[in-house]
């Protein structure tokens, strides 16, 4: 056998030591790993195992640790046997069967995978490892043909006989349920993005259904979220201006007011040399929603994506969100947890002692050097499932210089929530009785698109509300703040500009103000125009 393959296969001296063992035994098994990882080391101890058998590799180093000259033996002999045994693990191993049952729940067709399709590709990948988990889950299901090919060897070399291998039994309905349960839920976490290597969606898929709490943490319960109907936004210029700041390579200065010697100045920061980080407008939205959480229900809490998106999105606590919107929760917060942030405002605190708002904050140290979002991910079981959960201890930091400074604004929720009302569903992270609510009742048309569109929503309302505070709106000044430009609208939603995006841009902020009319918010508005080129819409008070 080549150097490259034996760094791939067992080692040999595990498997000449296997007789009368199970693949349990095989592993050296770490006191401290989580129900995931020792899965994990099965599935890599059966594949090993299968190509080791499948390669004859082990016949050839029993032979030479045994001082066996191969070329006395019978060459139709030696033949058969390589012949049978290199067949084996597709005729005679219970993960050939699983590896066909899995194949009726991730389809494949053959001429898009000869034509060598990447998805086509990932998921017969997908495939095999779906087989390799139901094998590791059990462990002992092919310990009758791995003694057949592997501990009852010396016998067939002894006496020039032919391995004698039995079929594996059927699989049980148990099996078969479990299998399609494996192969849907993993296919679900590959549609979230198939650009994903097959091994990262088991990897998922592992950590999010066999964690025992050494990979990441169970929370025994989780926090009950209550709608206070209205919502919070950060608006401070460094919190609104947070994507911006992420893009500066160093710490960037920002003006808060002031004149003569009163002028005052910040420094933000947000990540380092360190640290990947790709600014995102949705973002600040999200630390706003989780720091609404904190706010009205007390800190820590622990709370899952949906939970977050409903506050985010202004949705009754009982809305249905959908995965892909999870998701991108997910991701946003995973990413924040890992994003370091800097805010001295040490001079705003010292000139502008009319700014301090919070009784609670030492104005006397006004930095603040955290993460974007203070906090840990884990999981939340209930019924037997697993859903992700994270617990944050604080206010984000951005939420809380603006809290500081006395720069939160309060609005109403049905500004956010829009005037769609999607099929209610109860969920996975809602501790209490969740009693009926009338059908009558508003939800967020986001419930039905992704964030993009409810960040859109939060950015036209938090530009309509200040508008409503412009004493003289007959000026030529008022009228140009009533105006909104669509790149801008494109900006703060995190959308990059094309013909296409800029149409939807477009017919999104239309379908919004349409609905702030009928909310009497605003009385109505128009597009104004560059040339004949559509620039923005100017709002109707």
């Amino acid at each position: 056998m080549e150097e490259n393959q034996k760094e791939t296969f067992i080692p040999s001296s595990v498997v000449r030591e296997m007789t009368g063992a199970t693949i349990e035994s095989m592993i050296e098994i770490d006191g401290e790993m989580s129900g995931a990882n020792l899965i994990t080391a099965r599935m890599v101890t059966i594949k090993h195992m299968l190509r080791y058998i499948a390669s004859g590799a082990y016949l050839t180093e029993y032979m030479q640790i045994n001082s066996i000259d191969r070329n006395k033996l019978n060459s139709s002999w030696r033949k058969q046997f390589n012949y049978i045994v290199n067949n084996a693990p597709l005729k005679y191993s219970k993960n050939a069967k699983y590896f066909t049952a899995a194949a009726q729940y991730i389809p494949v067709r053959e001429d898009v995978l000869q034509s060598g399709d990447p998805s086509a590709l990932a998921q017969l990948n997908l495939i095999s490892l779906c087989a390799d988990l139901m094998s590791a889950l059990h462990p002992n299901a092919d310990h009758a043909f791995f003694k057949a090919a592997i501990d009852d060897m010396p016998e067939y070399i002894k006496k020039r006989g032919y391995p004698h291998f039995t079929q594996a039994p059927e699989l049980t309905e148990e099996e078969q349920r479990q299998i399609k349960e494996i192969c849907e839920e993993t296919m679900k976490i590959y549609k979230e993005d198939e650009t994903q290597a097959p091994d990262s969606v088991i990897e998922k898929y592992l950590a999010l259904q066999y964690s025992d709490g050494k990979d990441i943490p169970v929370f025994q319960s989780i926090s009950t979220v209550r709608d206070s109907g209205k919502i919070r936004m950060s608006i401070s210029k460094a919190s609104r201006k947070q994507h911006i700041i992420a893009l500066s390579p160093d710490t960037m200065e920002i003006e808060v007011g002031g004149t003569g010697k009163w002028s005052a100045t910040i420094k933000a920061r947000i990540g380092d040399s360190e640290t990947e980080y790709t600014p995102d407008p949705t973002h600040r939205h999200i630390q706003d929603a989780i720091a609404q959480i904190g706010e009205e229900n007390g800190w820590p809490i622990t709370v899952t994506p949906a939970q977050i998106y409903r506050t985010f999105a202004g949705l009754d606590r009982d809305a249905v969100v959908w995965p892909a919107q999870e998701a991108e929760i997910e991701e946003a917060i995973d990413t924040m947890l890992a994003t370091p942030a800097e805010i001295d405002f040490t001079e705003q605190a010292e000139k502008h002692p009319n700014s301090h708002k919070d009784k609670d904050f030492d104005y006397s140290n006004a930095k603040l050097n955290a993460n974007l979002i203070t906090g840990e991910k884990g999981a939340f079981i209930k019924n037997g499932r697993r859903t992700v959960a994270y617990t944050i201890y604080t206010q984000p930091v951005f939420y809380k210089y603006s809290k500081a400074v006395g720069q939160i604004k309060t609005i109403d929720r049905k500004l956010i929530s829009g005037t769609t009302t999607p099929k209610r569903r109860l969920s996975l992270d809602d501790n209490e009785k969740i009693k009926p609510q009338p059908k009558s009742q508003r939800e967020n048309i986001a419930a039905e698109g992704g964030t993009r569109n409810t960040v859109m929503r939060r950015y036209l309302a938090d530009r309509i509300t200040d508008m409503q505070k412009t004493a003289d709106r007959k000026s030529v000044t008022a009228a140009e703040n009533r105006r909104i430009a669509f790149s801008t609208i494109a900006e703060e939603s995190g959308t990059t500009i094309t013909p296409r995006s800029i149409r939807t841009i477009r017919e999104n902020t239309s379908r919004i103000l349409n609905e702030f009319i009928q909310l009497k918010q605003i009385k109505g508005f128009t597009v104004y125009k560059k040339g004949r080129a559509l620039q923005g819409v100017e709002i109707d008070l």
